[in-house]
């Protein structure tokens, strides 16, 4: 019997879909016999598709023995266990794409909502406060001071777009880049001497909680946090106390350390607007990363150089 694709979630249906155009496809999540793998199916499995934050260990690879690859839709593949992959002659990859302009939009759209207060104002309207008394006024985006933490393709598109609305950005990483903007020396220097922090870097054993309560404080009463990184990248406790006390003025947040997240951990906290990870998701660019997906996919099947190797 030929060789198949076991799809992980049910988030992944429409690109299951098109996957079964192709090969003999497979649902993690149904039923045996009813679109899951039947016990002799099992050896079949040649490629797994997950969507990159959700759990691969080890347990689950040694279930398909035929597993030669997994295939992430997205440019994270924290859930992945890479050193298990590794040990099992498996390879593993994400559907990076070079093209970073909707999610560098998205932050682009969060500072300008909180530099000038949109949600204020929304809130102000429809809770007919309006009529007593004048709005809070919000900032100029002209020369306040963006800091963006991680400089790859996402903080550089957000450095760029900064720059083109007159804004002044800098930025830190752990290494030294070939730059227009100045890199601060140290991530504490970066928020003391920005009005607003852009995170946009990965998360690694040393980046997690990168962003704690110290860094917030530094940040200070007057300054916003964007995080279009992931979620544990900033201290989710220390960031609620701080948006709670006033430590900081706000944030926007498309991430969060876990996902979906409770909403009522964020219920009655002031200047905050939360988006359910999709800062980089509009429908070309999920449609451009399932084609990426499915492109290593078929190198995957056809026994031919992966395309987006991450492990």
């Amino acid at each position: 019997m030929s060789d198949a694709v076991l799809v992980q979630s049910s988030a992944l249906e429409g690109l299951a879909k098109l996957a079964e155009a192709r090969w003999p496809t497979f649902r993690l999540w149904a039923p045996a016999g009813s679109g899951g793998p039947a016990p002799q199916d099992v050896g079949r499995i040649r490629v797994l598709i997950v969507p990159g934050t959700a759990p691969v260990d080890a347990s689950l690879m040694d279930r398909f023995s035929n597993l030669r690859l997994i295939a992430g839709l997205a440019a994270g593949y924290e859930g992945v266990d890479l050193e298990a992959a590794r040990v099992r002659g498996i390879g593993v990859t994400n559907a990076a794409l070079d093209d970073n302009r909707d999610m560098a939009d998205w932050a682009l759209g969060a500072l300008i909502l909180l530099l000038r207060d949109m949600l204020g104002g929304d809130r102000m309207i429809r809770e007919g406060r309006w009529q007593a008394g004048w709005p809070q006024l919000g900032h100029s985006l002209t020369a306040r001071r963006v800091g963006i933490v991680g400089l790859g393709g996402i903080g550089r598109a957000v450095a760029e777009r900064c720059t083109a609305l007159g804004m002044t950005v800098s930025w830190w990483g752990p290494r030294p880049k070939d730059a227009p903007w100045p890199r601060a020396e140290s991530l504490a220097a970066l928020a003391r001497d920005s009005d607003a922090l852009v995170l946009a870097c990965p998360l690694t054993a040393d980046t997690r909680h990168l962003v704690d309560a110290t860094i917030l404080e530094t940040l200070g009463p007057t300054g916003f946090l964007v995080n279009v990184a992931r979620g544990a990248v900033a201290d989710e406790e220390a960031l609620i106390a701080a948006l709670r006390d006033g430590t900081i003025a706000g944030a926007a947040l498309d991430v969060f350390e876990n996902e979906p997240t409770d909403p009522a951990r964020w219920a009655g906290l002031p200047n905050l607007l939360l988006s359910p990870h999709r800062a980089g998701s509009t429908q070309e660019r999920v449609r451009a990363m399932m084609d990426r997906c499915l492109d290593n996919v078929a190198a995957g099947m056809e026994n031919r150089p992966l395309l987006d190797r991450v492990g």
